[in-house]
């Protein structure tokens, strides 16, 4: 029946039309008068209408409706959104809302926070990078004046392109799930891009789809080099952490360029003191291991503020120190006031100091104060837009990062963190708890997410079973992973059956990995066959692994190399390639060819392997080459043993 209708509805609008245009052109053709002709085609045409506009209606409802739906999307998951647009760079004046550091108030001007900007000597590598597009990263430690380099290169060099900035972490998988695409140029801005990662945030699938447009797209970020760092190489004597970040360590690897800025040099010290903004000039002038953008924004003065206001306002002290702990523990997001308030008579107690006879009251004060400016840049916590959530200036987490003597993180902020957790955050608290030597706690984090099925938790739950020896756990959880098809699982399941002698199930599992790339296979399966004698195949194999370095890889080792230690990442390369470079090495050298030992010695060396280092130096002494050979000794012993893969 409703096939007749439609039908019906189809003649009718046909037969209505042909009368319309018969009537209209020849009215006597019909027997009829001008004025009937007229009254007949108006006829016609409301017939037409009847049929038509109801259908356009709703599809124009539809499509405005449609657009007025991303609009409002657009309006939640960015700023800066007017009229259902995002702006163009030039059109964002306010450095602040780009996520710089304010400074102290010019002096007479109140509303002047951000201080001249001085030149830095990476601007002119950075703005090429900026033209060229793609991903480009900024690593530094906090208030060194990442992001304000960065706001300056993009105001500079590309101020007509479309600027989006997510307001949150699952911002950007929203707006893709939604339909949205950047249709033109466009800048995603990345500030701080530890917010955005993990869980439901950007992954390396939808990085790739940002950056695929025929369009000139620019995806800059900016990162803390501690966690720069702890995700490419992991924590100190080991790789694991950054296998169980290994999400986040192939965004970072995609990075068409890694921009690294240290404190101010000679040169731009100089360019700061010649500054016409007096801030700028007493910045300058000032000594201390901090970088000058880092007293422009009173990080130092801050921690001493901190550190005084346990004799004068502990509560406070101790809810700000409740804050960082949280930061270190991993949980990024702001902290909710009912939180800080669980966990501050703690902090109390660890001073001995007693806790206030009323709860609410000193809490309220403390905490405006801890926001109050206090003449100075910015205050020890911000809480933005009036809500009952508090951010910590981060230059105090990076403090206490830095200090050896740190009180560790309490037991009660770790079961903060596991509580009310999204994936994301129990990964990154997993992780942190990991590199602080909590291994229970990284455990019970990934239990949760591995209880969804998640393949990288269940990898990454088997990576710290392993490291306790729990090997029939660790070897359990890897099969669960690797029976998912996820390849790093598959060669630590390799790894684990090796480690129990049962080779031919080992190798089956590495030559599954190779099939999906995986270096540490390649690597695993040179080591198996060189231990039994076949040295073609070592070889073979050892060659696939060390040609495999990702450039992401190769820039991380030229930046951990780097003679300035304010600089340099520290930690050596933990990658199967320069491991498989070093094996050459070793198995060259034995078959007397010193040459080709040499070559692929030198190669790891030079990407930051420390065996390699050794090797290398004990070949050139051997050669008679003292002086190198020292050198390449010296290095070795600075940067310590080298972290075991897999």
């Amino acid at each position: 029946m409703s096939g007749l209708w439609r039908w019906a509805a189809g003649g009718l609008v046909l037969v209505a039309a042909a009368v319309l245009g018969l009537a209209s052109s020849d009215p006597q053709a019909l027997g009829l008068a001008h004025g009937t002709a007229i009254a007949v085609g108006v006829l016609a045409a409301a017939a037409i209408a009847a049929v038509f506009i109801p259908v356009i209606q709703q599809r124009a409802v539809a499509l405005l409706s449609g657009r007025d739906n991303l609009a409002r999307m657009l309006r939640d998951e960015c700023h800066a959104v007017t009229d259902g647009a995002l702006p163009r760079v030039r059109e964002v004046s306010d450095a602040l809302l780009m996520g710089v550091h304010p400074s102290a108030p010019a002096r007479g001007d109140p509303s002047d926070r951000v201080p001249a900007y001085v030149a830095r000597d990476a601007d002119e590598g950075l703005r090429a990078a900026v033209r060229d597009g793609g991903f480009v990263l900024l690593v530094g430690d906090s208030a060194a004046g990442k992001t304000r380099s960065a706001y300056e290169a993009i105001r500079q060099e590309i101020p007509g392109h479309r600027l989006l900035i997510p307001r949150g972490p699952e911002s950007m998988q929203v707006l893709a799930e939604a339909g949205f695409r950047l249709s033109g140029e466009t800048v995603v801005w990345l500030n701080d891009l530890e917010r955005y990662l993990g869980g439901n945030g950007i992954d390396r699938l939808l990085l790739d789809r940002v950056l695929s447009g025929p369009a000139h797209v620019l995806v800059l970020a900016t990162l803390r080099k501690s966690l720069y760092g702890a995700y490419l190489h992991g924590e100190p004597g080991g790789n694991a952490t950054a296998e169980m970040s290994r999400s986040v360590r192939e965004i970072l690897e995609a990075a068409g360029a890694v921009i690294q800025l240290g404190p101010f040099g000679v040169a731009e010290l100089r360019r700061a003191e010649k500054s016409a903004d007096p801030r700028v000039r007493a910045a300058a002038g000032r000594g201390g291991d901090a970088s000058l953008t880092a007293y422009l924004a009173d990080g130092p003065a801050l921690v001493e503020i901190w550190q005084a206001s346990w004799a004068s306002r502990p509560v406070a002290a101790a809810l700000v120190a409740a804050a960082v702990d949280l930061r270190r523990a991993g949980r990024a997001r702001a902290a909710e006031r009912d939180l800080l308030t669980r966990l501050y008579p703690h902090y109390l107690a660890a001073q001995r100091i007693d806790p206030p006879a009323e709860d609410e009251p000193a809490v309220g004060q403390a905490l405006a104060w801890a926001c109050d400016l206090h003449d100075r840049a910015v205050g020890l916590l911000a809480s933005r837009d009036r809500t009952q959530r508090y951010e910590v200036f981060d230059y105090l987490v990076d403090h206490l990062q830095r200090d050896p003597a740190a009180p560790a993180v309490p037991e009660l902020v770790w079961q903060a963190c596991l509580r009310d957790a999204t994936p994301a955050e129990l990964e990154q608290t997993a992780v942190a708890a990991f590199a602080m030597r909590r291994p229970e706690i990284a455990e019970a984090a990934f239990r949760e997410n591995a209880s969804a099925g998640d393949p990288l938790a269940l990898n990454s739950l088997g990576i710290i079973l392993q490291r306790q020896e729990r090997l029939s756990e660790a070897e359990a959880w890897f099969r669960a992973a690797a029976d998912q098809g996820e390849p790093a699982a598959m060669t630590n399941l390799g790894v684990v059956l090796a480690d129990q002698g049962r080779l031919a199930e080992a190798e089956s599992w590495y030559e599954q990995a190779v099939r999906h790339g995986e270096l540490g296979a390649m690597y695993n399966l040179g080591e198996l066959r060189e231990e039994a004698g076949d040295e073609a195949q070592a070889e073979r194999w050892y060659l696939s692994a060390a040609e495999g370095l990702s450039p992401g890889e190769q820039e991380s080792a030229r930046l951990s190399t780097q003679d300035d230690a304010d600089i340099s990442i520290g930690q050596p390369m933990q990658t199967a390639a320069t491991m498989a470079m070093t094996a050459l090495g070793g198995l060259y050298q034995r078959q007397g060819r010193s040459d080709a030992a040499l070559s692929w010695y030198t190669r790891a060396a030079e990407l930051d392997d420390p065996d390699a280092m050794s090797a290398l130096a004990a070949l050139l002494e051997s050669e008679g080459q003292a002086e190198q050979a020292e050198r390449w000794r010296r290095q070795a012993v600075s940067r310590g043993p080298r972290p075991r893969y897999g």
